[in-house]
C-alpha cells in the first residue's frame, strides 16, 4: 500500500481513487451519505446568531449515529420554542418552524453492521415521544433508501435491533408532508 501512496504523480485523481478503493477493501470502510440531507439554517432572515447560531450548533450532534432517537426532535422543539418566545417577526418565526420540521425529519446517520460481510446498512430508531410543539407532529427521522427495512441501529447498545423487537422500529404515526 505504501507504494501506491508514493505513485500519485502522473494522474493523481485516478491514483487516489484506486488508493481509496484499496483502503476500503482492507479496512472495511464504507461510503456514507452525509451532507445532502441537512437543512441550511443560515438563510433565516432576522434570526440573530445568539439564537440560530447556538441552536444550529446543536443540530449535527443530534443527527449522529450515537445520538439518542429523540435528539433531533428535542433540538427541533427548542427551535420552535425560541421562534415563539424570542422572535417577533412572523416571517422569521415561520422560517424557524420550517427549519425545525426539516431537522425532525432529516436522515440520521447510523453505523452499518460490520459483523456481516459485506457490512449491512441499518436504519435509525424512531422517536416515540410526543413532540412538545404541535408543529412537529408527523415529522420524524427519514431513513436512507439504500437500507433494508428490517434492521435498525440502537445507539444505546451499539447493536442491531430487528423490526418489531422494539417499539422504536416502527414509525410513530402518519408522516406529515415535507416542509416547503
Amino acid at each position: 500500500m505504501t507504494e501506491e501512496v508514493m505513485l500519485v504523480a502522473p494522474n493523481q485523481t485516478k491514483s487516489w481513487i484506486q488508493l481509496v478503493n484499496k483502503m476500503r477493501s482492507v479496512t472495511g470502510l464504507q461510503k456514507r451519505r452525509m451532507g445532502g440531507q441537512n437543512p441550511n439554517f443560515l438563510q433565516i432572515k432576522d434570526c440573530p446568531g445568539e439564537i440560530c447560531g447556538r441552536l444550529g450548533g446543536s443540530v449535527p450532534s443530534a443527527l449522529l449515529a450515537g445520538a439518542p432517537p429523540c435528539a433531533a426532535q428535542k433540538v427541533a422543539d427548542e427551535i420552535i420554542d425560541a421562534a415563539k418566545t424570542k422572535i417577533k417577526n412572523p416571517e422569521t418565526q415561520q422560517q424557524m418552524i420550517k427549519w425545525a420540521q426539516q431537522i425532525a425529519s432529516a436522515e440520521k446517520n447510523t453505523h452499518p453492521d460490520y459483523k456481516k460481510n459485506p457490512p449491512t446498512p441499518r436504519n435509525a430508531l424512531y422517536c416515540l415521544e410526543k413532540p412538545k410543539n404541535s408543529e412537529l407532529v408527523g415529522y420524524y427521522v427519514s431513513q436512507d433508501p439504500a437500507n433494508g427495512p428490517d434492521e435498525f441501529f440502537d445507539p444505546s447498545t451499539k447493536g442491531t435491533v430487528r423490526i418489531g423487537e422494539k417499539a422504536e422500529t416502527k414509525p410513530p404515526g402518519p408522516r406529515s408532508p415535507p416542509p416547503l
